[in-house]
């Protein structure tokens, strides 16, 4: 399927004429202009970049919860990709002699680590706190995705399901 992609970048220079929530808007659709999130079923940006701009729009979600852009904010938030990845570039291991155990690819792991690593104290971030829970089962569970891990995703992608 194709789409028209807007060039978010050209409006960079309307920032200083615009309430703070579009200029918020702006920089987030510039970003993901400039350089998409997924293409052809995959994830073409790194696991550390898909986290910034996720904790990016759900800061601006924080922020500006009454921005007439919220709405448009939530359909771009990756947490489907963040928790399970792409059908090309899965968060959990497709390929394992049994199906029925699925481990968490060591690179995403890193990536959620690091994160929490950069996390400045008293941050209120469900997607951190996410991340945080998740890795705690992952390490008491050899990596493995379990039914514990799937509920702890479920109610992120709940708080963060368009409208």
């Amino acid at each position: 399927m194709y789409y028209p992609i807007i060039n978010y970048e050209i409006y960079q220079k309307f920032k200083p004429f615009v309430k703070a929530d579009i200029a918020a808007y702006i920089d987030i659709m510039a970003t993901e202009s400039n350089q998409m999130t997924t293409s052809d079923g995959g994830i073409i940006i790194s696991w550390n970049e898909l986290i910034q701009r996720t904790l990016e729009k759900e800061a601006f979600l924080n922020n500006f919860p009454n921005s007439n852009r919220t709405s448009a904010v939530k359909q771009w938030i990756s947490v489907d990709y963040l928790f399970y990845g792409s059908d090309n570039t899965p968060a959990y291991d497709w390929y394992t002699d049994n199906e029925e155990i699925r481990t968490i690819d060591p690179e995403v792991k890193k990536a959620y680590e690091k994160a929490l690593a950069k996390r400045e104290p008293n941050t209120e971030s469900v997607i951190l706190d996410t991340m945080e829970k998740i890795l705690l089962v992952l390490n008491q569970n050899n990596d493995e995705l379990t039914p514990e891990v799937r509920a702890i995703i479920e109610n992120v992608q709940q708080q963060f399901a368009p409208e």
